[in-house]
């Protein structure tokens, strides 16, 4: 269940993730691949601007040695374009031929391209002609020239600013002759740009899937743990308390059973399986009454009178009830009570708890041993330690001692007696009042404290 659970969250983590990767990587890629396009038309528009003054110094050979290098240094600035000129066919009278898409066909007049050894633009005529065939027709678009990528531009040009170069034009008294510039910029580094910066992408998605497939994992992982971990203490719980009920009832059937087999004999003569079966049913109610304790202890709605009380007297009350009991074993006891030591909660609960740590401490503790209980004020808070000798408590047992129905041996037995509820409940007090409590053992001490915050 948990493992399908696990799951369920790791595909929800991933997918999450990765639809806001993918979200930003196309963000970033459209608007990369807009601003490098918008630059590209920019530069093209600003060429055929800049063309239509240009043309007629340059073929008159009236360019001054400035105007050329601004020509130039605008040509190698942009990424070494390349301009073709065409003008309408024409048939005789004003007639101009149209060509199959409607459009009037045209002739390429010039090729102009900054021409040095570095960046040779030079095609042949034919691949001249078929570009711009088809900028004549798409009027914007790319097209490829040997290995290079281009994105072209039809313009239309300035009237008069070419006059009578190649002939009559088809009016003798006008000296317009209607033409279009092609301005062609070479795309091949944009597009390898975008290429690599998609490739990028790609790699370092994939990286991050995979960088973050490991790390959903440990999350979901570590997210089901304490679910897990409830489920498994709740599963347990059940079990232990169904154990737990079922010796006294078993035990109180098995003396009914006793009772039934002797029916001749007098209520009085069968007094000790009566005694019997009043024992356990007095510590099953002792246990459910704990079981519904700490059933309620998880409840936050669940509130509890907390009123100021000298919890340094309420020790000493706890302490005289084990002193016969504790002397009886020959265990000595040692008491460090400070008095007037005030705290706030429910002072019969707490009372409980200092009573479960010093029967604990009574148990486990071997004939001529030693309980020390000491209560001080230190830092703010009430500080109550129960000490005693013997055998310690493991480390593996140590993080567990305050779980529901936990005994280091792992038995059920009732040799020491209880049901193992007795630190659970302690805990459950503590904490209700607003304290701490903790555990520490080496192979000879054991030490059980409690923290409460000081009345004032």
């Amino acid at each position: 269940m948990f493992n399908k659970l696990r799951r369920k969250m790791l595909w929800f983590y991933m997918l999450t993730i990765s639809s806001v990767m993918l979200a930003a990587f196309v963000t970033i890629y459209v608007i990369t691949n807009i601003y490098i396009q918008n630059d590209i038309d920019q530069r093209i528009y600003h060429v055929s601007r800049s063309w239509n003054s240009w043309a007629q110094t340059m073929y008159r050979d009236e360019e001054s040695p400035e105007e050329r290098e601004t020509r130039q240094n605008l040509f190698l600035d942009i990424g070494n374009p390349f301009v073709l000129t065409l003008t309408p066919r024409w048939q005789e009278g004003d007639d101009r031929v149209v060509d199959d898409q409607g459009k009037v066909a045209c002739d390429v007049k010039i090729k102009f391209y900054y021409d040095d050894n570095d960046n040779d633009v030079e095609y042949e005529d034919y691949e001249y002609r078929e570009a711009a065939a088809q900028a004549w027709i798409q009027e914007k678009g790319t097209v490829t020239l040997g290995e290079r990528k281009w994105k072209f531009g039809l313009y239309p040009g300035e009237q008069r600013s070419i006059v009578k170069l190649w002939g009559p034009s088809p009016d003798p008294d006008s000296e317009e002759y209607w033409y279009y510039n092609v301005v062609f910029v070479d795309i091949t580094d944009s597009n390898t740009i975008l290429v690599r910066l998609f490739a990028t992408f790609i790699i370092v998605g994939a990286l991050m899937l995979i960088i973050l497939f490991v790390i959903c994992s440990i999350f979901a992982r570590r997210s089901i743990r304490p679910l897990e971990e409830s489920w498994n203490k709740q599963k347990q719980f059940v079990t232990d308390a169904s154990h737990e009920l079922k010796t006294p009832i078993a035990i109180v059937t098995s003396n009914l059973d006793a009772i039934e087999a002797s029916g001749d004999e007098t209520v009085e003569s069968q007094q000790e399986w009566f005694g019997y079966i009043r024992a356990e049913l007095k510590r099953l109610s002792t246990l459910i009454s704990d079981l519904l304790y700490l059933a309620k202890s998880g409840d936050i709605m669940q509130q509890e009178n907390r009123l100021p009380f000298d919890f340094g007297a309420t020790v000493e009350t706890a302490v005289t009830s084990m002193e016969a009991m504790i002397y009886e074993k020959g265990i000595s006891l040692d008491t460090r009570v400070e008095e007037g030591v005030f705290v706030a909660g429910d002072e019969a609960k707490l009372k409980q708890a200092v009573l479960v740590l010093l029967d604990n401490a009574a148990k486990y503790t071997p004939e001529k041993g030693k309980i020390m209980i000491i209560l001080t004020e230190d830092k703010g808070e009430a500080v109550f330690q129960v000490q005693n000798t013997g055998d310690g408590i493991s480390r593996e047992d140590l993080p567990k001692i305050f779980d529901r129905f936990y005994r280091p041996d792992s038995s059920r037995s009732h040799e020491t007696g209880g049901y193992g509820l007795g630190l659970s409940i302690a805990k459950a007090i503590v904490e209700r009042a607003g304290g701490a409590i903790s555990a520490q053992s080496d192979a000879k001490v054991t030490m059980f404290r409690i923290g409460l915050k000081l009345y004032k």
